[in-house]
């Protein structure tokens, strides 16, 4: 079974009535908007007529790797073990055709990663608990009939949060959601900023407040990053993004166009989008 097919399980479809979109799917992603935001043709492509798939790369072997063992070590299934993953980790780094790195540099990778997460946690989530890790989400569109949003949250945390503003400070429980991200050094100013990418942790927002009726106040987002390259103690890095009424408004409202433009057969190319298009120069598109 594979990771997403493994993802899927958790999740209990409904009972789907009237027409599929075009890719023969009821709901759409925050990855599929991506494609979309980014070039609607290129998601034509991939989403509806299926051309090609989106290759395994060291970068997405080394993350889902790491994802999972922090997965298990978050559900107090296994212990963080940097041997163990390494193994993994030079294991499917060895399946990627092309790839020249030394897969044990990458494996090494993961040792200070692991040794410095516990006391991140403890560090900037006081007194947490973990509620849940990849919660899954297949939440109905309020605005669409029989189309729904699904996606799969990396961690969701509950802590302590004391207010200082009262005379008398008073401590609140508070929930993190969180989206991990293996990279290499970290991220650009730009990266962090930019609003497609904060979408993802705007709609995991929405949607999980929405499913366990917490106030949107009462829960902060943030990826954290997890670096293979970075000195002693640096390895990982809180990256909050600020979600309140209006982006969550403004991405529901994304959604919604995308919807519409993918049921009415809407696919254009985006020029501006092709350097790192696969499908670039191709015979699908020239």
């Amino acid at each position: 079974m594979s990771d997403q097919e493994t993802k899927d399980a958790k999740i209990q479809l409904p009972i789907f009535e009237g027409a599929a979109l075009p890719t023969q799917k009821w709901h759409v992603s925050y990855s599929e908007y991506g494609d979309w935001d980014a070039c609607t043709w290129r998601h034509k492509l991939k989403n509806i007529d299926k051309v090609g798939e989106d290759p395994p790369t060291e970068h997405t072997e080394f993350g889902g790797t790491v994802h999972d063992a922090i997965e298990q070590y978050l559900l107090g299934a296994a212990p963080l073990d940097p041997v163990v993953t390494g193994e993994k980790v030079i294991e499917v780094l060895k399946t990627i055709p092309g790839f020249k790195d030394d897969p044990a540099e990458w494996a090494a990778a993961v040792k200070p990663i692991f040794e410095e997460l516990p006391g991140f946690l403890q560090a900037n989530f006081q007194n947490y608990k973990v509620l849940s890790a990849e919660y899954p989400l297949f939440e109905a569109l309020e605005k669409r009939k029989n189309r729904y949003f699904k996606g799969f949250i990396d961690c969701v945390l509950e802590c302590e949060k004391i207010d200082k503003r009262k005379k008398e400070p008073e401590i609140e429980q508070q929930y993190w959601i969180i989206d991990w991200k293996t990279t290499a050094w970290g991220w650009t100013g730009d990266k962090k900023r930019d609003p497609v990418k904060q979408m993802q942790l705007v709609l995991y927002k929405h949607f999980w407040c929405a499913k366990n009726n917490i106030p949107i106040d009462k829960v902060r987002c943030a990826w954290v990053l997890l670096k293979r390259t970075a000195k002693p103690g640096e390895h990982i890095e809180l990256v909050p993004v600020s979600v309140g009424e209006k982006a969550i408004e403004k991405a529901m409202e994304n959604v919604y166009r995308m919807v519409g433009s993918v049921e009415k057969k809407i696919f254009t190319k985006n020029r501006n989008s092709c350097k790192y298009c696969q499908y670039y120069m191709t015979e699908h598109c020239k």
